[in-house]
């Protein structure tokens, strides 16, 4: 657009037209050209770019995300079995006010070994997160196999390395019913029988909801 608007100038100077009149239709020409010609600028500059990242072994299918790409500044990639195993694993409890770091199978409150079974109310927050819990447990103690999702797998392996007897505590407390996680409520709940007349109710989530 510019190469035309500079050769119309210079060919009306030429051609004995005023400098004024031909700078004038010059400017006319260039603000009429260049709306006109953006669709096709821009459909020729992502044409371009795609077959430039066909040249890396990078398919696009629409011209829209190359755009879309040019915007983006910082990739986060995360492959399981490459850069994680997906295996979770519970590294810290908060039971009460008081933080319980977990490590290598062994609960530390403030550098110091802590015991769940000797803390009712840490033991009760293990108790809750394995009853509000899908996870199945296979085989023996020697050689348990959990099925289940990644985080619920590692809240039922945090148990277990409490001393928490999964399988019985399930037994103790049977559940009767299990309301799941869903868009508009963020978060699990089971209901499990005490006795005859009482019910637990065990619920993990989102702590606001």
């Amino acid at each position: 657009s510019v190469a035309a608007c500079a050769g119309v100038f210079f060919v009306g100077l030429l051609r004995g037209y005023g400098l004024l009149q031909m700078l004038k239709t010059a400017i006319s020409l260039a603000v009429a050209a260049v709306p006109e010609g953006l669709p096709t600028v821009a459909t020729t500059t992502l044409a371009l770019g795609i077959g430039r990242m066909r040249n890396q072994k990078v398919l696009i299918r629409q011209l829209e995300a190359v755009e879309t790409l040019g915007a983006v500044q910082v990739i986060c990639l995360d492959k399981t079995g490459t850069l994680t195993l997906n295996r979770m694993s519970v590294v810290a409890l908060h039971s009460g006010l008081r933080r319980v770091v977990v490590t290598n199978g062994r609960f530390l409150a403030e550098g110091r070994p802590v015991l769940p079974s000797e803390q009712d109310e840490l033991l009760r927050l293990i108790h809750v997160a394995v009853l509000c819990n899908e996870t199945e447990i296979d085989g023996d103690a020697g050689a348990q196999v959990l099925n289940g999702s990644a985080t619920e797998n590692a809240l039922v392996h945090m148990a277990l390395a409490a001393e928490v007897d999964v399988t019985s505590l399930r037994r103790r407390y049977p559940r009767l019913r299990m309301d799941y996680r869903a868009e508009n409520r963020l978060y699990m709940s089971s209901v499990h029988a005490l006795d005859e007349s009482r019910r637990l109710v065990a619920v993990k989530g989102n702590p606001a909801e």
